[in-house]
């Protein structure tokens, strides 16, 4: 919940992760390098749990209940984002 909206603009946070990532990955035989792809990939399994939960009708409404209509708002919006920007 509080660490989904640092990833409200994804495109910036998927440009500036993929560059930290990879300017500090170690330089081996067999370079390594985490692509935009990648980057899809991982952020849909941190938030799949959160996305789920959204999902389910109960857990929505017990989401709600602890945080709030307007965050949960936001969540469904940081979803849409994500999901226009990573499908693209």
């Amino acid at each position: 919940m509080t660490f989904l909206p640092y990833f409200d603009d994804i495109q910036k946070r998927m440009d500036w992760f993929v560059h930290l990532v990879n300017g500090c990955a170690v330089v081996s035989d067999d370079p390594w390098e985490l692509t935009e792809a990648g980057f899809c990939n991982f952020t849909a399994e941190m938030f799949s749990h959160l996305r789920a939960a959204l999902a389910d009708k109960a857990a929505r409404a017990k989401i709600e209940k602890r945080h709030g209509g307007v965050a949960i708002f936001h969540l469904d919006q940081a979803f849409e984002q994500m999901d226009q920007v990573l499908e693209g």
